[in-house]
């Protein structure tokens, strides 16, 4: 089975079946970690702020406008230190099908969708596209189901760009490894080419700092080299044969070992 899907949603996709990058993620930590993520229905508190203030940053910047103001609002500045404004706040939220921003929030997100824009080699690659397609694959040699879902496909150049909202960009070689996102890289080349049968010829992250430096919102933009995309295939590999292995068992259970970091010790 080898398919994209235009028009799903972002909670579609994460109800579909399928492992995703993310899913390597909890795996690498603990496979019951993911099965812990199954037996909850694999949600995420949606008014996790930082959550909120990605999604939001990625529905601006890749889907415009109109789908950042059809899927967010700004609440008015409710005070919420006086008993009224709480209740004020919890009559709006209760009328509002929508997530909700503050003004703090929307301000910076469109600062941080401004600062993108005005990368000019971000800006570049966003120019023409296509966001949030779904790719549905079968792993020829464990015949597991697997998933992507690109930010951003150049799909003339086979180009997947990848935004990303990040604390800072003071050390984005720390970040890359620490959340795994050359796993991600190496899992989205191998979901791309196994459902177009093409080379993908650049995966290529746009980082935008959440945090302010000289006033302004940071962005980079980068593509990890090949000793960096080797190591996210080859975890992404090992990753798959311990799922694998914990389907044909049925055995998910397992206890992580917690080891001294070096500062620790030195």
């Amino acid at each position: 089975m080898s398919k994209i899907m235009n028009g799903m949603s972002n909670k579609e996709y994460h109800a579909s079946k399928g492992l995703s990058a993310s899913s390597l993620g909890l795996i690498k930590k603990s496979i019951s970690l993911l099965k812990w993520s199954w037996n909850l229905g694999n949600k995420v508190d949606e008014e996790a702020r930082n959550l909120v203030i990605g999604s939001a940053t990625h529905a601006l910047v890749l889907e415009g406008r109109e789908a950042y103001e059809k899927e967010f609002c700004v609440a008015p500045d409710f005070n919420m230190r006086t008993n009224q404004g709480k209740v004020d706040f919890k009559e709006f939220k209760e009328k509002n099908t929508k997530s909700i921003l503050t003004s703090v929030e929307a301000e910076q997100i469109e600062e941080m969708a401004k600062s993108v824009f005005a990368h000019p080699t971000a800006s570049k690659l966003l120019e023409k596209g296509e966001p949030e397609q779904s790719f549905f694959w079968t792993d020829k040699e464990t015949l597991e189901e697997c998933k992507i879902r690109p930010d951003w496909l150049k799909r003339q150049e086979c180009i997947i760009v990848d935004l990303k909202t990040t604390k800072d960009t003071f050390n984005l070689a720390r970040s890359v490894y620490d959340y795994g996102y050359h796993r991600q890289a190496s899992w989205y080349k191998k979901g791309f080419e196994a459902v177009t049968g093409e080379k993908l010829q650049k995966f290529i992250f746009i980082f935008v700092s959440k945090a302010k430096s000289l006033g302004r919102y940071e962005v980079r933009v980068l593509e990890l080299n090949e000793e960096f995309m080797e190591l996210g295939k080859y975890e992404n590999g090992k990753l798959l044969e311990k799922y694998t292995k914990a389907q044909m068992l049925n055995d998910w259970e397992e206890i992580e070992v917690l080891s001294p970091q070096k500062w620790m010790v030195d």
